[in-house]
């Protein structure tokens, strides 16, 4: 059985909402908030995957 590799590049910002939205916008993808409120997923329609958190 194949097991699928996936990627996630992991950002640190002071305003995290404002970074995920301008990488959702950038990349066409939408967002969703994570298992913590201030863990911010971004996830484009051909996989690519961006985690934006504050710091």
């Amino acid at each position: 059985m194949a097991v699928a590799k996936t990627s996630t590049l992991v950002l640190d910002a002071a305003e995290p909402e404002e970074l995920a939205e301008f990488y959702a916008r950038f990349l066409g993808g939408r967002q969703r908030v994570g298992s913590h409120p201030d863990y911010i997923e971004i996830v484009e329609p051909a996989g690519v995957r961006i985690v934006v958190r504050r710091a």
